[in-house]
C-alpha cells in the first residue's frame, strides 16, 4: 500500500519562459512529492500569445492554473509542443527532479531549448518554489475535463443574434464572417469554459463560421468557431439576418 504523502512534503514548482526569437511563450506548474521526488502531476501551455509570459508567478496555485486553462482555450496555443513538453517533464529522473526542487531549473529550460529548436542562451525564464502542505493545494472542479480538450472540438450551446435591419441573411454568410450568438448552455462545465474565457455575467460571445451546411432549400446549418477549440453550431431558416461583429 502506498504511503500517504506528509502534509509538509509538497513542492510546486512555478515555471515560465518566453523565446523572443520564435515568439513562443510557456508557463508551467509542476507539483513534486519531496520524500521520493516523484512528479505528482504537471500543467502547462507554450503558446504563441505574449500574455502567457505575463501569468504572475506569485499568484496563487489554483490561480495560475485558471489562467493556463483560460490561455489552452483561446488563440495561440500550440498543442503539439505543449504535448512534447508534457512527455519530456514526466520522464525526469529523481536526480533531476531533486535538482529542480531546490531550485536549480536547468533541466526545464534545456527542454523547452529541445522542443521549440533553439539554443538555451534564446530563452528567458523565470521560476518560484513553494512548499507547502497537501491541504493548501486545491484544483478548480473542471480543470482535469479542460486538460482533456486539448486539440479536440468542445461544442457549447448558443443561438444565433439576430438583426433584421443590419444583419446579413444565412444564405449569403461565408466562412470569412464573425457572427455573435447568445450562450444558452446550462451545463456547469460549459458556464466555467465562458467564465473562464470572458468573465462573470458574460451572455454574448462572436465567432468566425467554420463551415456552412446546406440542410435543405430552406435552412442552413452553421458551424462556428468562438476559439480554436469551443465550438457551437445551430440550424437556421436562409432568409433570418444574423448580426455580425462589427
Amino acid at each position: 500500500m502506498k504511503k500517504p504523502i506528509q502534509e509538509n512534503k509538497i513542492c510546486i514548482v512555478k515555471y515560465k519562459f518566453l523565446c523572443n526569437k520564435k515568439s513562443f511563450y510557456g508557463c508551467a506548474l509542476l507539483t513534486i512529492e519531496i520524500k521520493d521526488y516523484s512528479l505528482l502531476n504537471t500543467i502547462g501551455i507554450i503558446s504563441f500569445n505574449p500574455s502567457v509570459y505575463e501569468i504572475n508567478l506569485n499568484l496563487p496555485y489554483n490561480e495560475i492554473e485558471k489562467l493556463i486553462c483560460k490561455y489552452k482555450l483561446d488563440k495561440g496555443t500550440n498543442f503539439l509542443l505543449t504535448e512534447k513538453f508534457y512527455s519530456s517533464i514526466k520522464k525526469l529522473n529523481k536526480k533531476y527532479i531533486e535538482e529542480i526542487v531546490n531550485g536549480n531549473i536547468v533541466q526545464l529550460t534545456k527542454i523547452v531549448s529541445e522542443i521549440i529548436s533553439i539554443s538555451e542562451d534564446n530563452i528567458k525564464n523565470k521560476h518560484e518554489i513553494e512548499k507547502v502542505k497537501l491541504a493548501q493545494m486545491s484544483s478548480e472542479k473542471f480543470i482535469s475535463n479542460i486538460e482533456n480538450i486539448q486539440e479536440n472540438k468542445f461544442y457549447i450551446k448558443t443561438k444565433p443574434v439576430f438583426d433584421q435591419q443590419k444583419g446579413m441573411p444565412v444564405y449569403k454568410l461565408n466562412t470569412k464572417k464573425q457572427i455573435e450568438c447568445e450562450v444558452t448552455d446550462k451545463r456547469e462545465i460549459a458556464q466555467y469554459i465562458i467564465k473562464l474565457l470572458y468573465g462573470n455575467n458574460k451572455k454574448f460571445v462572436y465567432g468566425k463560421i467554420h463551415e456552412i451546411t446546406k440542410k435543405n432549400d430552406k435552412f442552413y446549418e452553421l458551424n462556428v468557431s468562438i476559439t480554436p477549440v469551443i465550438f457551437t453550431k445551430f440550424i437556421v431558416e436562409k432568409n433570418q439576418k444574423i448580426k455580425l461583429y462589427r
